[in-house]
Parts: structure tokens; sequence; C-alpha cells
């Protein structure tokens, strides 16, 4: 790990607490307060976490444990006070605030199906209405989050955002599939969303770098991210909607929004989950198959938490356990999470957030684990059925052994400064650090199901860094009136340094060892690549009377994987909606009909998004080739000339091309 990034990141942290602490809190005249409970008009229940706002104003608070909201400072007059919660349609209120006097306002909301009046933030660079977007954004509220059967994040997107689908890549308990959203595919390059976790960006590679002999099994970065940490989940699709994301939103944007508590005293929770994986055995028509190859597995989770605070400052603590056992020998997953979340008022102007995750994961798996079936069999003439002593060939092909280890460790921190009603400010710095260890051991004695007859141990190490930035300032003038302008203006960076390293030992001279000073032949390759974009971007969002809404957007991104000739990339947006329902004369039109057709909006957007390439495609040329019986052209990396059968020449010429980049690449195999 490069230890200079972490020292960076850790002097910028450092010097934007010491801005926030070092900011003036400015003395509250004579004031009012605004005080009271939301809840759900049907049922009753208290909605805590709801946002009751004060229009036009900065000023707005969130409700506690209890239900309970308060909105204190609040200078006299006549004010309308909106309180919004995910689900629910927002209610509004005429509330007049006297001096020194406290006013009671409560809100019951009821369940809306069309969520028009949600505030959504991503893809727009601040906190906006649904009914402006012209965009489609998709949201996945912590309601749905509690009632869905799930333990990560692909599973918990599989089916409840619209065209987007997660693909297992393997059986292996705790594994993470790839998602895929409609648009440009790709059988070159990664075609996984972007991943948000609190405004930070993460990794969102699985590790097929670094397979083999694996069949398939590999962990990825996704099932480090747990269901239990997340309050809500945005999902954005659309280059009108992706602009704010620049080069690397062609695959959509997923921003995860973490727990940071809520006000009240101290609640604790405890939740276990026990389950079974049983086999599909309707196909397997051997009973020795189903017998002594597949099994029932087991899944247990225990999770921990305390939620509580103050008005000036919430958090949220909580830790888990879980493990599993797959359907096939060998197959297991352990993984220990802690995370925590903090948000605090510092004054009236300046509120921080600040939240941080470790896991720690342990996979088992069985050699070549997707395409067991071709190993072990499931017809009467499988390889281990037709042995003489099936039981003790069994017992021989499950001696290889696949372990993976992951640590990861994320932390983000976001300021928001206000200095007046109509301009916001916000900051987020964050860093994600994953390091993976994957081992693969085939003894002696298992020759006969390896490619390694002499046996042999295979060591693949991937150690990811990833330091981001993202700041915003949004001015709204004027935010009331039959015309309002929103004007957002940021600024985009990331740099991302992947490690990855191998070694093979193979030919022990006597079973029973398995590590790399008892092999006969060692050796070691090494990948280091380093990546970094930066960019900037201005949107206009104009609204006309309250119902029409213009958007305009444009960004411009740099990335060191760009060459000479391709230079900075700029992608446009436009938009516009129009919420029919909101015209005065909809519910004569329509009668009594309106009272079942309450929502109608229309949009339409344009924009353009990209995909950056990988590292070093800047000193890549052509490359002819097929795949799947089909041709294409891709980019090659500068040694692919090499594996083709280059001449002495050409590795010359090419040699000499190196020095200049030799701060991106070292250790490289073949030269």
């Amino acid at each position: 790990m490069n230890t200079s990034f972490v020292r960076s990141a850790s002097t910028l942290m450092l010097l934007i607490s010491v801005l926030i602490f070092c900011a003036p809190v400015h003395a509250q005249g004579v004031t009012g307060e605004i005080r009271g409970t939301v809840t759900d008009s049907e049922r009753g229940e208290l909605l805590v976490g709801a946002n009751v706002v004060i229009d036009g104003t900065a000023l707005g608070s969130a409700t506690n444990l209890e239900g309970l909201y308060s909105i204190k400072g609040v200078p006299p007059g006549t004010y309308t006070v909106t309180a919004r919660y995910v689900g629910y349609r927002q209610l509004s209120q005429q509330v007049t605030v006297s001096a020194g006097q406290t006013v009671v306002q409560d809100f019951a909301l009821s369940v809306s199906a069309v969520r028009l009046g949600e505030v959504v933030v991503t893809g727009q660079g601040t906190a906006i209405e649904r009914r402006k977007l012209a965009s489609p954004i998709e949201t996945i509220t912590a309601r749905d989050i509690a009632l869905a059967p799930v333990t990560s994040i692909d599973q918990l997107l599989q089916g409840r955002v619209a065209g987007m689908v997660s693909l297992t890549t393997s059986g292996q308990p705790g594994t993470g599939g790839r998602i895929r959203t409609r648009g440009i595919r790709s059988a070159l390059s990664s075609q996984t969303p972007v991943i948000f976790v609190d405004g930070v960006r993460v990794d969102n590679q699985d590790n097929f770098r670094l397979y083999r002999g694996t069949g398939g099994l590999v962990s990825s970065s996704l099932a480090d991210i747990l269901t239990g940490d997340i309050e809500r989940v945005e999902v954005i699709k659309g280059g009108a909607a992706a602009t704010l994301y620049g080069s690397d939103a062609a695959n959509g944007v997923i921003q995860i929004f973490t727990k940071k508590g809520y006000a009240g005293t101290p609640k604790w929770t405890f939740t276990t989950t026990q389950g079974i994986d049983a086999p599909e055995t309707r196909w397997v028509r051997e009973p020795f198959t189903k017998d002594k190859v597949l099994k029932t597995g087991g899944f247990q989770s225990y999770t921990v938490g305390v939620t509580g605070g103050t008005d000036v400052a919430t958090y949220n603590v909580g830790g888990r356990m879980q493990s599993a056992e797959g359907v096939i020998e060998k197959n297991s997953t352990k993984i220990y999470s802690l995370s925590g979340g903090l948000r605090s008022a510092l004054g009236e102007k300046v509120n921080i957030e600040f939240s941080a995750a470790y896991t720690n994961s342990h996979y088992g798996g069985m050699y070549n684990n997707n395409a067991i079936a071709s190993v072990l069999g499931s017809t009467e003439d499988s390889t281990i059925q037709s042995t003489p002593n099936p039981d003790s060939t069994l017992r021989v092909a499950l001696l290889p052994d696949l372990t993976d280890f992951v640590n990861r460790f994320t932390t983000g921190l976001t300021t928001r400064y206000n200095p007046f009603s109509f301009l916001t400010t916000r900051a987020t710095i964050g860093l994600d650090y994953r390091k993976n260890e994957q081992r693969n051991f085939n003894p002696v004695e298992a020759a006969n199901w390896t490619s390694t007859p002499g046996g042999g141990v295979f060591r693949f190490d991937r150690e990811y860094l990833q330091i981001s930035l993202d700041a915003a300032a949004t001015l709204a003038y004027p935010r009331e009136g039959d015309i309002t302008s929103t004007f957002t203006a940021g600024v985009q960076g990331f740099r991302e340094e992947d490690r990855q390293s191998q070694a093979t030992g193979t030919n022990f001279p006597v079973p029973g060892t398995d590590d790399f000073d008892n092999a006969a032949t060692v050796s070691a390759a090494e990948s280091n690549q380093q990546l970094f974009q930066g960019g900037f971007y201005f949107q206009e969002s104009i609204g006309i009377f309250n119902r029409i809404f213009v958007d305009l957007g444009f960004r411009v991104d740099g990335n060191s994987a760009f060459g000479k000739d391709v230079g900075l990339q700029s992608y446009p947006k436009a938009g516009l909606a129009y919420n029919i329902s909101d015209e005065p004369l909809w519910a004569d039109l329509l009668g009594p009909v309106s009272e079942y057709l309450t929502s109608l909006k229309l949009r339409a957007s344009y924009g353009v998004t990209g995909k950056f390439p990988p590292a070093f495609t800047r000193d890549r040329t052509f490359l002819a080739g097929r795949f799947l019986n089909v041709g294409y052209i891709s980019f090659s990396a500068w040694q692919s000339g090499f594996e083709a059968g280059k001449d002495n020449d050409d590795r010359v010429r090419l040699r000499r091309r190196l020095p200049e980049r030799s701060h991106q690449y070292s250790g490289d195999p073949i030269l």
C-alpha cells in the first residue's frame, strides 16, 4: 500500500476537520421554535427519520426515535413547513412563529405509490425533489431493505430496479454477483456500475484477474457491503442523468447511503437470522452424487447495533457476524464487520457526516468450483462413480484446498456549510482500501484431479486503494415565484492504485508440504497500475410555475488513460420535465377520475456519458481478434506484440518507450 496516499488523505481530512471546528457560530437573536410529530395517517405509527423543512430557508430537522422533530432558531414570521418521508406523500402546513414561543405542528403522512415528492441527490449535485427531474432515478427505501430477505447489495438490487440484473458467477455462499444495466455491452471491459458509499467512490470490481483453477469462484467487492448498514439506495441510468459522474458512468451509478442515527435515548437492537441452503437434485440421476457430493448447508447471521443522539449530534454503530455453508463440500464463508456513522451540527450553518466500515471475510471452496459436475459427475458414467472405490476417490478429489481472505476499510467525511439561505456548499473526502489474498493448494495426492502432477501452491494477491474528492456549491435564487433557478457547480476527482501479484510453486519432493519453501520450482509476477481522473461540472435547473422544469448541464473530464490525441472529454446534457397533474385545471378536466389518476408527468432528456479505458490505453495499439466467433478490434497492451511474435526491432522500439512512463508500471515478468 502506497503510504503517501494515506498521508495525503489523512492531512486533507485533518484540514477539513480543523476548518469545520474553527467555523464561526453566529449568535442567535430572539427567535422561536417549531416542533411536533410525524406519523403514518392510516396506522398512526411514528415515522423515524422523516424530514421537516421550512420552505425557502435552510432550516429543517429530522424526526428522532420517538417520531419528534424540533426546528430551533426560527425568526418570527409566517412560513410554509413541509414534511417528507420516503414512500409517503409530502404534506405542507402554514405556521406562524412568534419571538420566544414554541409552535406545535404535527404531520400525518399518507402512503404514496408514486414518489414524486421524494428528495434525491444522485445525479444532481444537490438535494432535489424527484418531480423536478427529467431523468429517472430509482430508489430503494429503508422499508424495502428491512423487508428484503437478502444479505448483499447485488441481491438487494435484483428485481427491485428496472433494467438492472445481477448475474451469479458462483454457487459459493457470500460471493457477490455481477451487476448489469441496460445500455453498453463489452466483452473486454467491466460493465459494473460505479458505486458510491456516502459520497465516496469505492471499488466495484471482482477478482477475475486473480483466478486459477477456481471454476469461476472469485470474491467480489460487492459482497463486502452488507445491507444491514444501508439506509437507502439511489440508482441512476442514462447519459442525461449521469453527466455528473463523467467518464465512468455509461454503466450507471449506484449511490449507497448508510445509517447515521436519529436523536433520542440510545436504542439497542439485536437480530439473528437462521436458514438453510438445499441443493436442487431433480436433475441429478446418480444416488452417489446426491448422498455424498451434495449437502444441505446452514446459514446464520448475528447483528447488534445501537443508535441515538441529541438535536446536535446523532450516531449509529453496529457489528455483524455471518457464516454460511454451501451445498458442495468445502464451500463456506465467514464475514465479520464493524461500522459506524455520525451526523453532527456545528452551529446554525455547519454540519458534518462521518462514516467508517471494516469488513473481514473468509471464503473456502473446492477446486474447479463451478465446473465441479465435470469432475465429480452426476451421471451413471461419471468419473468418480465408475471407479472401484468411489468413496476413496471422492476423498482424494476433495484434497485440493482453495481459500480467499479479504480485509476492507472504507471511510468518508462530508462537510456542509450554508452561509446563506440561498447558498449551500458541500465537500466530501474519503478512501477505500481492499486487500485480497487467494491461495490454491493442490497436494501431490490429488494429481489425478489437478493439472499439477507434482503438487503445487498458487498465491494471488490484490491490494486496492482509492482516494476520492467531491466538492460542490449550489445557488438557489430565486427560490420562490413563477420562475426559480438552482445552479450547481462542482469538482470531482479520484485516484486509484491497483497492485496485483501472483506466485506459483510446483513439484513438491514429498507429500505433506504446502508452502513455497518446499517447492522445486517457484515463479512470480507482478502487475501495478495507477489511474487518476478529475473533472468539473455545471448544472442549471429552471422551474417555471412550479410545474415545468428545464435541466441543463455540462461536464469536462481528464483521465490519465487518455492519450494526447484524446485530451479532455466533454459531456453535455439537457432535459425537460412537465408535471401535467399539477395544472390547476387537472381536477376539473378529469372530474371523479382525478381521484384515481393522481399523477401524470411528461419528461424528455438527452445526455452524453462515457466509460474511461483501463490503464495504459494511451500507450497501446489496435489488435484484431475473435471473441465467441465474432471478430473485434480492441486496444492491446504494448507488450501484446511480444505474445503475437513481433520481431526484435519492434521489441527494442517498445522497450525504449517504456522509461518515460516507468512511474505507471513496474515488475513486468516479460522484460
